[in-house]
C-alpha cells in the first residue's frame, strides 16, 4: 500500500520535474535573446554597474565660486511694530534688524484698450493726405504685444497655441493661435 502511494508520487515528481526543465529551456532561449553580443547598450535589460569613478567630487581647491549677483533694490519697504500683535502691548526698539531683499515680478495686468481717433489733413499747397500718428500699418495690435508675440515666437521657440495661452494667462488677452 505504501509502495503504491510512493510510486505515485514519484511519478508526479518526474512530471513535475520534465515540466520545469522545460520551462527552463525555454527561459534560457529567450534570454539570450537579450543577453548576447550583439544587444545594444539601449536594449539590455541587465545593466552592468560600473564601478564609482576615485575622483573626488566638487570644486577643486583655491576655485573661485559664482553667486549670483543681487539687483538694486527699486523700493525700500519697513517692517516694525509699535504694538504687539498678540496682547496689544507697546513694543520698544526692535533687538535685531534684519535685511532681506526679494526680487518679485509684477501681477499680471490687465490689457490697456486704447481708442484712437486719427484726424486726417488735405494739404491745400502740395495735395498731400496726411496724419499724426505711430499706430502700426495694419491690425489691431499694438507695439509692445507684437513685440511680446514675436519674442515668445522666435526666441523663446514658442509654438502659436503656447503664446496665446501665455498671453491669456498674464494679461487676459484673447487671442487665436
Amino acid at each position: 500500500m505504501i509502495i503504491k502511494e510512493l510510486e505515485v508520487e514519484l511519478e508526479k515528481v518526474r512530471k513535475e520535474k520534465d515540466r520545469l526543465e522545460k520551462e527552463n529551456i525555454e527561459l534560457k532561449r529567450i534570454l539570450t535573446i537579450f543577453i548576447n553580443p550583439h544587444t545594444p547598450p539601449s536594449k539590455k535589460v541587465f545593466k552592468t554597474r560600473t564601478p564609482p569613478a576615485s575622483k573626488k567630487l566638487g570644486a577643486p581647491i583655491c576655485h573661485k565660486g559664482a553667486t549670483r549677483e543681487i539687483s538694486e533694490p527699486t523700493q525700500i519697504l519697513k517692517h516694525f511694530l509699535t504694538k504687539c500683535p498678540k496682547c496689544n502691548d507697546l513694543l520698544n526698539r526692535p533687538f535685531e534688524i534684519e535685511e532681506r531683499t526679494i526680487e518679485e515680478i509684477p501681477e499680471p495686468q490687465p490689457v490697456k484698450v486704447t481708442k484712437h481717433i486719427i484726424g486726417f489733413y488735405h494739404c491745400k499747397n502740395c495735395g498731400v493726405v496726411t496724419a499724426e500718428t505711430d499706430l502700426p500699418q495694419e491690425g489691431s495690435f499694438g507695439k509692445n504685444t507684437l513685440a511680446h508675440v514675436i519674442l515668445m515666437k522666435y526666441d523663446d521657440r514658442l509654438p502659436a497655441r503656447k503664446v496665446t495661452n501665455s498671453l491669456q494667462r498674464q494679461h487676459a488677452l484673447k487671442l487665436t493661435h
